[in-house]
């Protein structure tokens, strides 16, 4: 019996505003990290300073939707105001390879 073994691969891109972040082929989750000190909203939803936030799907599923990260000031204010949020997305390869089930042992 076959089974097909899919190839990743990881990307990873800092931001440094607010922005729609174009999500790569064949997405199948990511991760947004909060580096700056301010609060980051990604898709609506909170990340304080130095929080992070993994968006995973199941094998074989496929990103569909939006990434938009959009920064809030902190209040109080913080100066120097940094501005950083790292998106690592994992993405299926398009080589497949199949192999015999006894390999995976």
């Amino acid at each position: 019996m076959c089974e097909k073994i899919l190839s990743v691969n990881f990307s990873t891109q800092e931001y440094n505003r607010s922005v729609q972040v174009r999500v790569v082929d064949n997405c199948n989750g990511f991760t947004v990290k909060n580096r700056g000190n301010n609060l980051l909203l990604v898709n609506g939803d909170p990340l304080d300073p130095g929080e992070s936030k993994g968006f995973m799907l199941n094998k074989e599923e496929v990103y569909g939707g939006r990434i938009d990260l959009s920064f809030r000031d902190a209040v109080p204010a913080v100066v120097p105001r940094v501005l950083s949020a790292f998106v690592t997305q994992k993405f299926y390869m398009q080589d497949t390879v199949m192999v015999q089930r006894e390999d995976l042992r």
